[in-house]
């Protein structure tokens, strides 16, 4: 019964793991596709080979610490090609009681081309000053656009 339960939660995970590996894995990308075949290699020999159950496990434990160490040392990158509405993520400084809200992105959707302008907005917070934020999706479900 043990056994059962603790099957398809572990095939799940060298599942992810192999995706991780090959979205997320040392570039070129043939490199992290050797690194997922790998991954996998490794969940089947522990799978069939690595006795008794006990040992198994171990195994599973150890291999799984490997990869989620390796997951969470991943650096977020922003070197990548994005859309021009994430491009420039917005940064906040705080001086005193005026906060300044840099690369502001104000987009005007109305028409068939996407017209960009970036801002910059400086509430003072001791006046009572509010940010309003929204988001709605416009065009790709898959996106949702926030608003201020």
């Amino acid at each position: 019964m043990l056994l059962a339960l603790l099957v398809l939660p572990c095939a799940g995970f060298f599942a992810w793991g192999a995706l991780a590996l090959h979205y997320a894995g040392p570039r070129p990308p043939a490199l992290a596709d050797a690194l997922a075949a790998t991954w996998l290699a490794a969940a089947v020999v522990i799978a069939l080979l690595v006795r008794p159950f006990a040992r198994a496990l171990l195994a599973v434990a150890i291999v799984a610490g490997l990869l989620l160490a390796w997951w969470t040392s991943i650096r977020p990158r922003n070197d990548r090609d994005w859309l021009l509405d994430v491009a420039n993520p917005p940064t906040a400084e705080l001086r005193g009681d005026l906060l300044t809200v840099h690369s502001l992105r104000n987009f005007d959707y109305r028409s068939e081309t996407t017209t960009h302008r970036a801002g910059r907005r400086a509430p003072t917070i001791s006046r009572g000053s509010t940010v309003s934020l929204s988001s709605c999706r416009i065009g790709d479900p898959r996106r949702l656009r926030t608003r201020s």
